[in-house]
């Protein structure tokens, strides 16, 4: 059908940005299927359908229409069909790299299943965005930084349990105004090939390396962490008073033991200083734990990790021997936590860490955002507005492993999530001046505090 408009807009847009949808030309009352696929950085295809019915003269406009029951999404919301899409296999949708995203809109007349007309989308994680390796001793990663000469607060970003860098994320971050070192600490080149052992001297190198930087301004960073990375997000705070904001996502209140590669030894410590392993909370994972495990695979059901945290809750002494000082931190904290976690408590860990502050008197540093029926990937660093959530992932056809809580609500605790993590680095950056202000400034640092006094900033 010649007659079918479909305008998608804007055609080049950021990954968070919404998007315009609307469908002209259709027969009057008919039924038409929005078809939209994609590739993710693994090449794998994901795509999303959802089901419309033109209104009197002929037209769906997803800002105003909502997909009919079946459909890959629900409700009102014309970026359902980019987070809704799905692909077979291992469901998780891979993508660290800040390449541009590219979509294809399809209609699909229900009557015929004849396509009508198609367009084609991009989404990109920032282009106004300069990336540059970092190598050094103890330091792996790239910079992520805006393309002008200006200085910009500085931000350290650590990934989780998996390793590597989340450069997409720092792309994306360093479109708003920062310089990101996306950093890879464990399971890369030069690094430790596991998430044991890991020294935070190093850590702090890294976060000492970025303030050295000439277009780096103020005289500390903010640490934006995921799951392993807010656990370390946090105790690099208490240690550190060059580290100010932190943002922790799926946060741990305890220093947690290492993760081995075949994940069969909890006995090491993630974290040293020096030659000095720091206090952890020794695992009670046991024989009956897999039994419990294999016999759960044998029944097709996902592994949930959620309950053996909780079970270590319930020994004070271990959780006060591996407790994270947090009240330690010198700058404000942000913690984001899914309520529906089902790999670990998450929003507990964000209890105990808000009542830790509360018994020293700090309570007024932190603020809490937590989410009903969102899991462990609740947001920013790994939730990103407009992408597919992670709830899940199936390795083989009889092991799978559920990260909790349900699509719809994981895309709008990440477009929320994403609002608020802006809106509290904001509130950190103006310590420092604006560096949108083409006048120069100098910012003394506060007392205790090396390295800072008079950074030259823009």
């Amino acid at each position: 059908m010649s007659d079918v408009v479909l305008q998608v807009a804007p055609r080049r847009t950021r990954v968070d940005d919404n998007l315009s949808v609307r469908i002209d030309g259709l027969p009057p009352r008919s039924r038409a299927d929005l078809v939209v696929t994609t590739t993710d950085g693994g090449l794998q295809e994901w795509s999303s359908r959802s089901r419309f019915r033109a209104d009197e003269r002929g037209i769906v406009d997803l800002a105003r229409d909502a997909p009919l029951p079946g459909s890959s999404y629900a409700g009102v919301d014309p970026t359902g069909p980019l987070w809704s899409v799905t692909a077979d296999g291992t469901a998780l949708f891979r993508k660290r790299r800040p390449t541009p995203l590219h979509y294809r809109f399809a209609v699909e007349l229900a009557a015929t299943g004849e396509v009508a007309v198609v367009d084609r989308v991009e989404r990109h994680f920032g282009r106004e965005v300069v990336e540059e390796p970092v190598a050094g001793p103890g330091l792996v990663g790239l910079v992520h930084r805006p393309r002008d000469e200006r200085a910009y607060p500085g931000v350290l970003l650590l990934g989780g349990s998996d390793g590597g860098s989340l450069d997409h994320a720092a792309s994306l971050l360093a479109d708003e105004g920062y310089v990101v070192l996306a950093l890879a600490y464990f399971g890369v080149e030069d690094r430790p090939p596991t998430l044991v052992g890991i020294d935070l001297d190093d850590i702090d190198g890294a976060v000492a390396w970025l303030l050295a930087r000439p277009d780096v301004s103020g005289w500390e960073v903010a640490v934006v962490g995921i799951s392993r990375g807010a656990e370390l997000a946090l105790q690099l705070a208490s240690d550190n008073p060059r580290v100010g904001a932190v943002i922790a996502v799926a946060p741990s209140a305890l220093r947690q033991p290492g993760l081995t590669a075949n994940f069969s030894d909890f006995t090491q410590a993630a974290w040293v200083r020096g030659a000095d392993p720091l206090p952890f909370n020794a695992s009670t994972l046991g024989v009956r734990d897999w039994i419990g495990t294999a016999w759960g695979m044998l029944r097709r059901r996902p592994m949930r990790q959620v309950a053996s945290f909780r079970e270590d809750l319930r020994h004070p002494d271990r959780v006060r021997r591996a407790g994270i000082p947090v009240e330690r931190c010198t700058g404000p904290i942000l913690l984001v936590s899914g309520e529906a976690d089902q790999l670990w408590p998450s929003a507990e860990f964000a209890d105990l860490i808000l009542a830790r502050l509360h018994e020293h008197g700090r309570a007024e540093i932190a603020e809490d955002v937590r989410y009903a029926g969102v899991g462990h990937f609740v947001a920013f660093p790994m939730g990103i507005p407009g992408l597919p959530p992670s709830t899940g992932m199936r390795p083989t056809s009889f092991f799978a492993i559920d990260f909790g809580g349900e699509p719809a609500q994981h895309a709008a605790a990440a477009l929320d999530a994403w609002v608020r993590q802006l809106d509290f680095l904001d509130r950190w950056r103006t310590r420092f001046g604006d560096p949108t202000d083409p006048s120069e400034h100098l910012d003394p640092a506060p007392a205790g505090v090396s390295g800072g006094a008079g950074r030259r900033t823009r």
